[in-house]
């Protein structure tokens, strides 16, 4: 491993701030030394630009991005660039591409680690990025343990 991206790996195990991206190109890189980070970036920005006035999750959805349960454990569902070539993914990976595309098409868009599962806010809406819709937050509540239950909306929805 070569020295760059061990110490990137390290800071990021170490709790360093890092944004969404970063840390998905850090992982990816550590999959794959020869992958490109140009090429990365230009399909993020070449699907903002596709979405438009669109809303993100829709537009991906349109796509085919949406979640690998039947492999769900694959490397290539972490990886960011085979993400964006298959569309499927999990979770965590699906929510970067959501995310970068919400932000390059002028949204606000933050990652959400809500218990048992990740989700997006884009704007003022709540994203499952592993079924990419919409969902309200009695939904995402539902699937929470009892004890959980007794918190607020607020609590559960701050930014990751």
């Amino acid at each position: 491993m070569d020295a760059d991206l061990e110490a990137g790996l390290r800071a990021l195990a170490g709790g360093v701030p890092r944004g969404e991206l970063e840390a998905a190109l850090l992982v990816a890189r550590w999959l794959d030394p020869v992958f490109s980070l140009e090429k990365i970036g230009a399909q993020l920005t070449g699907l903002a630009e596709r979405c438009g006035t669109a809303l993100p999750w829709e537009f991906l959805g349109g796509l085919g991005f949406a979640g690998d349960a039947d492999r769900y454990d694959a490397p290539e569902n972490s990886h960011i660039a085979r993400v964006l070539e298959r569309h499927t993914g999990i979770p965590i990976s699906l929510a970067i591409v959501l995310i970068e595309v919400a932000r390059r098409a002028g949204h606000t868009a933050i990652g959400l680690n809500f218990p048992g599962h990740f989700l997006v806010r884009v704007d003022d809406t709540l994203v499952d990025p592993f079924a990419m819709r919409a969902i309200d937050a009695a939904t995402a509540m539902a699937g929470l343990p009892e004890a959980q239950r007794h918190r607020t909306a607020a609590e559960l929805f701050a930014s990751a």
